[in-house]
C-alpha cells in the first residue's frame, strides 16, 4: 500500500486543506468501486469508514485509481466536517458535504428523488442526524441520495459561504435545529418543505 502514502487531497472551495491517514484492510476486497465485501462491522453498502482514519478495503488494490480517489475525497470530506464541526455535525450533513466533494451528480440524484419527493415518501431530515450504519441497505441508499440531495438545494439556493456558516455554527456547538436559522435563515421544516417542494417541481417538470 505504499502508492497511498503521499495522497493528501484539498478540499478546494471550503479552502482546507487535510493530510488524510488510510489504513488499509487487507482482508477486504476493493473492486473498483462498484462493490465493497464486507466483513466485520462495516455495512455491504459502506465503500470505507471514517474513525478518525480511513479503513478502505485494500485487498486487490495496487495503484491509485479514480474509483479510489473519489473515495478518499469522500471520506476527507468527513476528516474537514468532524474538524470544522467539533464533531457536532449530523449525519445528513456529514454524509451530504462528502458526496458533493466526492463528485456525486447533483442532477442525477434529484431526478431519483423526485418522484419520490411527489407521492411525499421522503424521509425527514431530521430523522437522519444519527448514524447510517443501523439502516437497511435500501433505506441507507435513500438516506445517502437525500443528505447530498439537502446540501446541493442548501448550495443552489444560499451558496457555498452558506455552508461554511453552518458548519462554522455547529463548531461553536449550536444544535443543528439552532444552527440551521442562523446560517441558512431557514428552520428544519422550512428547509424540508423548500426543499422537497423544489424536488417535486423538477418531478412535474420531467
Amino acid at each position: 500500500m505504499q502508492f497511498l502514502a503521499p495522497i493528501a487531497l484539498g478540499l478546494g472551495a471550503l479552502g482546507l486543506g487535510l493530510a488524510l491517514k488510510v489504513v488499509a484492510d487487507d482482508e477486504r476486497k476493493f473492486d473498483g468501486g462498484a462493490t465493497w465485501i464486507s466483513q466485520g462491522g462495516t455495512p455491504p453498502w459502506a465503500a470505507a469508514l471514517y474513525d478518525g482514519s480511513v479503513r478502505i478495503p485494500a485487498r486487490g488494490l495496487d495503484r491509485v485509481t479514480p474509483a479510489l480517489l473519489g473515495v478518499l475525497r469522500h471520506e476527507l470530506a468527513h476528516a474537514f466536517v468532524a474538524e470544522r464541526t467539533g464533531g457536532n455535525s449530523p449525519t445528513w450533513l456529514q454524509e451530504g458535504v462528502a458526496q458533493w466533494l466526492e463528485g456525486v451528480d447533483l442532477a442525477a440524484v434529484d431526478a431519483r428523488l423526485a418522484p419520490i419527493a411527489a407521492r411525499k415518501q421522503l424521509l425527514p431530515l431530521i430523522s437522519l442526524e444519527g448514524p447510517f450504519q443501523g439502516l437497511a441497505e435500501r433505506d441507507a441508499n435513500l438516506a445517502y441520495a437525500q443528505s447530498v440531495s439537502a446540501v446541493g438545494f442548501v448550495l443552489r439556493q444560499r451558496g457555498e459561504p452558506a455552508l461554511v456558516r453552518l458548519l462554522s455554527a455547529l463548531g461553536d456547538g449550536l444544535p443543528s435545529e439552532e444552527a440551521l436559522p442562523v446560517a441558512l435563515a431557514l428552520s428544519y421544516p422550512e428547509l424540508q418543505q423548500v426543499w422537497e417542494t423544489t424536488l417535486r417541481l423538477g418531478a412535474e417538470r420531467r
